[in-house]
């Protein structure tokens, strides 16, 4: 076998240091693999970092577009139910005015039937209703008493 010389580096692509030998090389290339290292992986953060910042950025304006948005839909929705408020109250009214007039003509109804009771009577014995020329000669009943108050009120 080959005897080595002590003063020989053992590792041939690393060169021996003359303050400490070959410990000492190896602290100190640890030290710049380290700090190179480092500056690699800061290089790397800051890039990363760069990303996020950007996809931030993103993020932040996707959610003012979509607060926007939502100031928009809500506002058409407060308008839609405005609206249909208005129409729920104009629906009651008509509903109440409906009803108003429906009683009202019932009770129109009712003072005509008695009306034509008491001017032309007859009698169940005698079958059937008035006839016709009975009818004719009672006069229109667009001139009843109770019909011209009806219209009066209006």
């Amino acid at each position: 076998m080959d005897s080595v010389s002590p003063t020989a580096s053992l590792i041939p692509w690393q060169p021996s240091f003359p303050d400490g030998g070959v410990e000492a090389g190896y602290e100190a290339l640890d030290a710049n693999q380290q700090l190179q290292q480092a500056m690699e992986e800061r290089a790397q953060l800051e890039v990363h970092l760069g990303q996020v910042m950007g996809s931030l950025k993103q993020l932040q304006m996707e959610k003012d577009q979509h607060a926007e948005n939502l100031k928009g839909e809500s506002a058409l929705w407060w308008q839609r139910m405005r609206e249909m408020s208005e129409q729920v109250h104009a629906l009651r009214e008509e509903t109440v005015h409906s009803m108003s007039r429906v009683q009202e003509l019932e009770t129109i109804l009712a003072e005509l039937r008695n009306q034509m009771a008491e001017s032309h009577p007859w009698s169940p014995q005698q079958g059937a209703q008035p006839s016709c020329e009975a009818a004719l000669l009672r006069g229109p009943v667009s001139q009843s008493p109770a019909l011209m108050a009806v219209d009066e009120r209006r």
